[in-house]
């Protein structure tokens, strides 16, 4: 486990915001303590270090986890091999910070309201800046403090750094870029099939009527017909006079 010391120390150098404003020592001291667990234990979870991210803070059996992205909330990990898991969901995680906004204590309950930044690789998601906002909601058992809910949200372009906002500008066209393709990939098999909708319902049974002689006349009258008649002016009607 982490010692007071280091505890006291890294309660000192973590960025905050008024994290307590109105507290008194005792609740100051437990607060700082709190928030020094939850800023080692990010920085942690950044690098993959699952291990060092579970001794910094402690899960609550019932917890309560809310992602950024949606979905249905989950609860605490159930064995090693998936705490495993989402340690290696995490790589290459550098320039890791903590930033609290606020802080409050009622009995045995302590809310955080904080910034995570850092620059990671996620998934199959190459290196790069990530920014969440997160609420973070510790009970006190049995002397311990333990994370019994957290919930995550994608912080809007004006709280990330210029860097980041870039980053966010580039991804925001390559989706436009992708949206145009697939749009385009779209409308091309729509007129794929019509060809083929086409070609079954009129042109096969056409040719099997008339007979393929019979057919390619009729092919050839129609064609030498509309080069003949160009639509040099754009007020013309092109005629086909019938046979």
């Amino acid at each position: 486990m982490i010692s007071t010391k280091a505890l006291s120390l890294l309660a000192a150098v973590a960025p905050s915001i008024d994290t307590c404003a109105g507290c008194n020592a005792e609740d100051a001291r437990e607060i700082a303590s709190v928030i020094a667990r939850a800023a080692q234990a990010h920085e942690h979870l950044m690098r993959g270090d699952i291990e060092a991210y579970r001794l910094a803070i402690e899960v609550a059996p019932d917890l309560i986890l809310m992602d950024p992205f949606g979905g249905v909330p989950t609860g605490a990990p159930k064995s090693d091999a998936h705490w495993q898991r989402i340690g290696r969901i995490f790589q290459d995680g550098r320039h890791s910070d903590f930033q609290t906004l606020g802080s409050y204590r009622s009995g045995d309950l302590i809310v955080l309201v904080a910034n995570e930044r850092a620059h990671v690789a996620v998934g199959a998601l190459p290196v790069q800046d990530w920014a969440l906002r997160v609420t973070l909601v510790f009970r006190r058992d049995a002397g311990s403090w333990r994370l019994v809910h957290r919930h995550g949200r994608s912080v809007g372009r004006g709280d990330q750094p210029a860097g980041s906002r870039s980053h966010h500008a580039g991804t925001s066209r390559q989706m436009i870029t992708l949206q145009v393709w697939v749009l385009a990939g779209f409308v091309l098999a729509i007129w794929a099939a019509a060809q083929l909708w086409f070609a079954q319902l009129v042109v096969y049974p056409l040719f099997a009527r008339v007979g393929e002689e019979e057919y390619s006349a009729y092919h050839r009258f129609y064609a030498r017909r509309i080069r003949k008649y160009p639509a040099a002016r754009g007020s013309r009607w092109i005629r086909v006079h019938r046979r």
